[in-house]
């Protein structure tokens, strides 16, 4: 039994402890709590509202603000995959194809989100899987025409909220990039949260079947994928160099030029003394400069050999029959080495470019703190042939079919031999 006096102390201390645990909790509950999402988002806007070279040149202000808003709300209960796709989307409504987000490999992205096992790609006829997990190989080369019951038009367009683009022919580039991702298909509501994710194919015979596809649990998992085999490889397939060349027959000398960027093996200026040293006799009538999967780098890595092409072999022979070929994957200091051929009398053949006349470029990069994503974005403005926009479209515009590629067929080559293109 305590006294009275104790009680009274007991009773006092009970009061002053709770008077101190009601302060405490007040104090935490109505201090701000940390989110790294929030101070991303604030961090982004404000690097692109200085530094971009024209952050509302295609969107107005009040637009951008009220979607970052929207984003800013949520970012406190919003899972990492939710955040980086709604930064994509903030992105995509600048309408500048340099400004995007992306991982610095693909380890990083399986990090974060669940990867799907398969490829594709678009062809006259629609899209094909190129790729698929290897207990589905049956299905390699038949034409995906839904997921989970949507039809890829509908994917298509509603991928635009997400991807920064400028053409058409651009977006249909990097669909392939978003697709593969579990949480971009969820983000569209293209597949509900938890939802298993089934393809739905037409098959050679015309049938259409469905079949579900598991994500990938680790790096590992993609050696259980397989490729689609062509019957053949054409000689001026694409290949894994940044720039080479060889001799398709007695009259036609051909140019891959796939990365504006150094070869450590062989330096620009190396190539393009190999190139002045092929061409010194004036043999060839026909010059092929293959620019399809050109997606850009440092434009300053053409020169030496626009200086000894350009500027020198093709001044000092005559009439050359320069065919350039151009696509989808053409784009940025890709755009800007198709647009030096067009000032030397090049005419153009295959798909419209992926970049345009008119764009931004010269990217600066801003790192995220609270994912480890970083957000390109553009500084300068460039007008690369003054009065014209939109795409480069070629002289002649080449379909890209499905069969013949499968068959091994290069089809822009097989164009220019087949219509008598070439001298």
């Amino acid at each position: 039994m305590f006294s009275k006096k104790e009680g009274i102390i007991m009773k006092r201390c009970s009061f002053i402890l709770a008077v101190i645990l009601v302060i405490s909790f007040c104090f935490t509950g109505c201090q701000p709590q940390p989110n790294p999402k929030l101070d991303d988002l604030n961090m982004l806007c404000q690097t692109l509202e200085e530094k971009h070279y024209n952050l509302y040149a295609n969107v107005s202000k009040e637009d951008f603000l009220k979607e970052k808003e929207k984003i800013a709300k949520k970012t406190a209960k919003m899972s990492d995959t939710e955040f980086y796709w709604s930064i994509c989307h903030l992105l995509s409504l600048i309408k500048d194809a340099h400004t995007m987000a992306g991982f610095s490999s693909t380890e990083q992205w399986m990090s974060y989100m669940e990867m799907l096992p398969f490829d594709i790609d678009k062809f006259e006829e629609g899209w094909f899987l190129l790729g698929i997990h290897k207990d589905k190989a049956q299905y390699l080369g038949t034409q995906l025409v839904a997921i989970n019951g949507m039809s890829m038009d509908e994917i298509i367009e509603r991928s635009k909220q997400i991807i920064s683009f400028e053409s058409e022919s651009w977006l249909y580039q990097q669909v392939p990039n978003v697709l593969i991702w579990k949480d971009a298909l969820e983000y569209l509501g293209v597949v509900k949260k938890n939802e298993s994710v089934v393809l739905t194919v037409k098959t050679n015979e015309g049938r259409e079947e469905s079949f579900e596809i598991e994500p990938l649990q680790s790096m590992n998992d993609r050696k259980q994928m397989v490729q689609l085999e062509r019957k053949t490889k054409p000689v001026t397939d694409y290949q894994k160099k940044n720039y080479w060349s060889t001799v398709l027959d007695d009259n036609t000398y051909f140019i891959q030029y796939n990365s504006c960027a150094q070869d450590p093996q062989l330096p620009m200026e190396e190539f393009a003394q190999q190139v002045d040293e092929d061409l010194k006799d004036g043999k060839y009538q026909n010059i092929i400069l293959d620019l399809r999967y050109n997606t850009g780098g440092d434009s300053r890595v053409f020169a030496p050999l626009k200086q000894v092409f350009f500027d020198q072999y093709l001044q000092t022979n005559g009439e050359i029959n320069l065919c350039t070929l151009i696509g989808g994957k053409t784009f940025s200091s890709g755009m800007m080495a198709a647009v030096d051929a067009r000032g030397v009398g090049a005419v153009f053949y295959g798909q419209p470019t992926g970049g345009v006349l008119k764009s931004a470029g010269d990217v600066k990069l801003i790192e995220m703190e609270s994912m480890p994503f970083k957000v390109q974005y553009s500084t300068k403005y460039f007008d690369l042939i003054p009065g014209l926009e939109g795409p480069l479209m070629p002289n002649e515009i080449v379909p890209r079919s499905f069969q013949e590629y499968r068959e091994g067929k290069d089809a822009e080559i097989e164009y220019l031999y087949n219509n008598g293109l070439l001298n």
